[in-house]
């Protein structure tokens, strides 16, 4: 299969941003006023509420924190040129923040591999990030790879056809070697 589009997430994919869930879940939660046990859902099923800024701008404040010492898995700049110099298209979808995103995508040289960077606060959710893509680049759905970590985003992306990897970086399963794969 020729893929055209290459969706990839930012943490898990690009970096790790070793961040305290369950600490931030917790402050979440309190400022909530009910228990948020997924940050992911919490955002998808409040987005644009009051309540939705209120919880995202004290996530980004540890996002901020996390890109500020993160660095990119050392794979990540070359797998980008690959796909670059294949003529591939390259979108980031994150459930991240834009600032804490392009601050770290600016300081380690990566923004203009990217064709468009979708954030948690112009979406609230993976599926309608996967779904503006899908009606943007208006080509079949098999020809579109998104390139995750989560379980919960494999299968929003296998609802709607898209061809999906889970990829969890460790030993010799990296993004250089799903990219290397996928163009051979």
């Amino acid at each position: 299969m020729s893929f055209k589009v290459f969706i990839l997430d930012f943490d898990g994919v690009i970096t790790s941003l070793n961040i305290n869930w369950d600490e931030v879940k917790r402050k979440a939660s309190k400022i909530a006023g009910f228990d948020i046990p997924s940050l992911t859902k919490f955002f998808e099923n409040n987005f644009s509420t009051k309540l939705f800024w209120k919880v995202s701008k004290l996530v980004e404040k540890y996002e901020i924190m996390a890109v500020k010492i993160a660095k990119p898995y050392p794979d990540v700049k070359t797998s980008l040129e690959i796909l670059s110099r294949s003529g591939k298209v390259i979108f980031l979808a994150t459930m991240q923040a834009t600032c804490p995103v392009t601050f770290f995508l600016e300081k380690h040289g990566l923004m203009n591999y990217f064709y468009e960077i979708l954030t948690r606060d112009m979406f609230g959710s993976k599926r309608k990030q996967l779904n503006y893509i899908l009606n943007k680049v208006d080509i079949p759905p098999r020809t579109i790879v998104l390139i995750d970590d989560s379980r919960y985003n494999y299968k929003i992306c296998r609802k709607l056809k898209l061809a999906c990897i889970l990829l969890k970086q460790r030993n010799n399963y990296t993004l250089y070697k799903v990219i290397t794969d996928l163009l051979t």
